[in-house]
């Protein structure tokens, strides 16, 4: 498929379509014991925990492993993934909130937690770059797909995606190959002709691998994404952080402006 002035005779097996994750990646992780905190306590607000006869640090206990549990099964009940956690805690409490009190919610509590979380400032140079040469898509695990549609913009990042593909609307999530499927069919590339770039070792690289894709991996001050909501991340000594390739042959970058480079040697 040929793409804004590449040639199809040429440059059919070379990169022509670069997937980006989307937390951790473009967007950067700050004070995430904050911002945890902050999620916490928007939740039992919201939810009115305080009437359960439960303290903060009671329903704090209720919510370990909150997004590390498997997501609940689909339903055709009209909520999302992330209002079927709630309501799914909510049960194991022991009582039933309306729809919308939900929603408010999830709404409300995703809001807390995105305060503590920025737009990496190398981002919007680096994607005006790269759109110009390559189909650019947004492939982000994210179970309230409402809150992403309405902040996607504030960040002016909806603009440079060919699409955006939401594990919770979809149905499927990293590190399955489908989700990755999914894009290169939305997009006509072959997995050959394409890269993608994340920050977890457990969703990225080995979703991205299982797709066929080539993986590149941004880790940032030494820390690997621990996949959890919190995100305080661990040293991981088997792999060298700084620009290249690990032991394994993965290509690593530390920042998103060592991406261009990468793209001349893959």
């Amino acid at each position: 498929m040929q793409k804004r002035g590449l040639s199809s005779t040429d440059n059919d097996m070379k990169i022509q379509g670069i997937f980006f994750d989307l937390y951790g990646t473009l967007i950067v992780y700050g004070d995430m014991e904050r911002a945890w905190d902050a999620w916490l306590h928007t939740l039992y607000s919201e939810l009115e925990i305080s009437r359960l006869s439960l303290s903060v640090s009671q329903f704090a206990a209720a919510c370990e492993s909150f997004f590390r549990r498997e997501p609940p099964q689909v339903a055709d009940d009209g909520l999302t993934v992330y209002e079927r956690r709630l309501l799914h805690l909510s049960t194991e409490l022991r009582f039933e909130p309306l729809k919308t009190d939900l929603t408010a919610a999830a709404e409300a509590s995703l809001a807390a937690w995105q305060n503590y979380i920025y737009l990496d400032p190398e981002a919007i140079p680096l994607l005006s770059v790269l759109r110009e040469q390559y189909k650019l898509v947004l492939l982000t695990n994210f179970d309230h797909p409402p809150h992403l549609r309405s902040y996607l913009p504030e960040t002016g990042l909806d603009r440079f995606f060919d699409t955006v593909i939401i594990s919770g609307e979809v149905g499927t999530r990293k590190p399955a190959a489908r989700i990755f499927e999914i894009a290169l069919e939305r997009t006509g590339l072959l997995a050959e002709q394409v890269v993608f770039v994340g920050d977890s070792p457990a969703d990225d690289v080995a979703g991205a691998k299982a797709a066929g894709i080539k993986p590149i991996l941004i880790i940032r001050s030494g820390k690997v994404s621990t996949n959890d909501f919190t995100n305080q991340g661990e040293k991981d000594d088997a792999t060298n952080v700084t620009f290249g390739y690990n032991a394994a042959g993965l290509k690593i970058i530390s920042s998103l402006n060592e991406l261009m480079a990468v793209l001349q040697e893959v």
